[in-house]
């Protein structure tokens, strides 16, 4: 683990995480007025995070350092809906565009409470969002969902659907939301180095008298490691169960030849 940032295993103050959806060409000055309120009532707005349009693609507004092609920007943003604690929807009139309407069926797959500034026209969604709630109550029903989620435990015997859900949670629940794909990937980069370190350890193998200070056992680094693989795939949206189980199928039809 880096040194200057708390391990994966301790407290940290709770934080809520938010992202704003909505139609950007028709309700961007709405949109940026939502998440001003939300950081002055400490709600932390993950995406977007300016709010000047610098040009369009397409019909697809960019806003000011965003990069990339539509898809990639939207991505980007589905991947902060999944780090988030409330996926709070801008919908004047119960408007609701295509791209919302994948924001809010992401959020749906995550699980994540999906709030909207009014009904939604559309009746299909009436029952799948909470409408008409003061930020400020939004804000005090997130807390407490969050502490229930501090109580959260680890069943017995674990699929691997279930410890993607408990690593989500965890990640939430000790303040490592804004930590994106490519954050993680390094940091189990670094793991994985970690781990090679206590394996030379075991082995009696040559290690600075730095390193060796810092060595921790081997169970506690694969442990490390597997925090952050689980964390990676949920931010890349990898069901590893069925990845597994389509992988070993490929492989099931390959022909494996030991080496001389």
């Amino acid at each position: 683990m880096r040194s200057h940032k708390p391990s994966r295993g301790s407290t940290s103050e709770m934080e809520i995480f938010a992202v704003v959806s909505g139609s950007f060409n028709k309700f961007l000055p709405q949109i940026q007025e939502v998440a001003n309120t939300m950081v002055v009532l400490g709600i932390n707005v993950l995406s977007p995070k300016t709010f000047r349009a610098v040009g369009t693609l397409d019909g697809f507004v960019i806003l000011e350092g965003e990069k990339g092609s539509p898809a990639r920007i939207e991505r980007q943003h589905l991947r902060a809906i999944g780090k988030s604690d409330f996926l709070y929807v801008v919908n004047p009139e119960g408007y609701i565009g295509e791209s919302v309407a994948l924001e809010i069926g992401y959020a749906l797959s995550k699980g994540i409470p999906i709030y909207a500034l009014t009904p939604p026209r559309e009746a299909v969604f009436l029952s799948l969002i909470n409408f008409d709630l003061p930020l400020a109550e939004i804000k005090a029903l997130v807390a407490n969902r969050k502490k229930k989620l501090a109580k959260l435990a680890l069943k017995r015997s674990p699929t691997l659907a279930d410890l993607q859900k408990y690593v989500s949670a965890i990640v939430k629940k000790r303040g490592f939301s804004e930590e994106d794909l490519v954050d993680v990937a390094l940091l189990l980069m670094e793991e994985v180095g970690e781990l090679a370190k206590a394996i030379r350890f075991e082995q009696g193998l040559k290690l600075s008298s730095e390193a060796i200070q810092h060595v921790k056992s081997i169970d506690s680094e694969v442990a490390d490691c597997l925090i952050y693989l689980l964390d990676l795939a949920n931010l890349a949206n990898v069901d590893l169960e069925k990845a597994l189980r389509e992988k070993e199928a490929v492989n099931a039809q390959k022909k494996w030849v030991k080496g001389i």
